[in-house]
């Protein structure tokens, strides 16, 4: 996977921030579980940036797509209220995000990595030893690969290392799935702010999914969650920013705040 963010993205990243909060401010919803999970997993990761070992300044970088996603989502969930007849329109908006997040996996796609899952997990392994609380920090793993590999299996921290070519063209390799990728780059707390916003995700998506008025964008949330859950038992898509960002436009899309000032939102009387 690719570290980091792109930097044409930044600045797309920034203008969706702003007008989403110029709505969301202006709505004036109240945060609920889901929003709090958000902003724990946020604020996780920039602790894990500022606590990296090594070179934190690159750490932050490869962290904004982890801070920014989580608080675009904060802010599609409060700007775009439920309303009648929007469900579907919301559904097909969040599901055209996936569809934008796999095109972005499809056409990063890395050169096939030939080292085995086994010796990446046992590197990975011996990475959390020995910084278990806050991590190494947003991709430094992949940029220090060489320094957990087991020598045992003829790879040396001077040997080439088959991965992922970033734009200038040094080479990274992220630890074999998504769960031990939070362990070793976030460490507990990132770990612990990962299962808090799932479940707030879960908890908030399944009334309106599986209710008596069932909302189709819940379940396209819920498919997002649960895709995104699975595919990180196999390959880690954590720092890919793409998909980073599209599961969090489509989780603030199926998931909008139903309360405005302690009221429930027009659609759902």
């Amino acid at each position: 996977m690719s570290h980091g963010i792109l930097n044409p993205m930044l600045p797309a990243l920034a203008a969706a921030l702003i007008i989403t909060g110029c709505f969301a401010w202006k709505r004036n919803a109240p945060f609920d579980v889901l929003d709090w999970a958000l902003l724990a997993y946020a604020a996780a990761w920039q602790v894990a940036g500022l606590a990296a070992p090594w070179d934190f300044p690159a750490a932050l970088r490869a962290a904004i797509p982890l801070v920014g996603g989580p608080l675009l989502c904060i802010c599609l969930r409060a700007a775009f209220p439920p309303r009648d007849g929007a469900d579907r329109l919301r559904a097909r908006l969040a599901a055209a995000a996936l569809v934008a997040g796999a095109l972005a996996v499809v056409l990063a796609v890395p050169p096939a990595i030939r080292i085995p899952r086994s010796d990446l997990a046992a590197a990975a392994r011996l990475a959390f030893t020995q910084h278990p609380v806050f991590g190494w920090g947003p991709g430094q793993f992949g940029r220090f690969t060489s320094r957990w590999l087991p020598a045992a299996r003829g790879v040396s921290a001077s040997a080439e290392i088959p991965g992922a070519v970033t734009a200038r063209g040094s080479v990274t390799l992220d630890p074999p799935d998504l769960y031990r990728h939070h362990l070793t780059d976030g460490g507990l707390v990132v770990a612990a702010a990962l299962v808090l916003l799932v479940a707030a995700a879960f908890v908030t998506l399944l009334p309106p999914a599986f209710g008596r008025r069932a909302d189709p964008a819940a379940r396209v949330g819920l498919a997002a969650i649960a895709g995104w859950l699975v595919w990180g038992l196999y390959a880690s898509p954590l720092l890919a920013a793409g998909p980073m960002l599209a599961l969090m436009v489509a989780l603030g899309l199926a998931a909008p705040t139903r309360l405005v000032r302690g009221r429930l939102a027009p659609s759902r009387r």
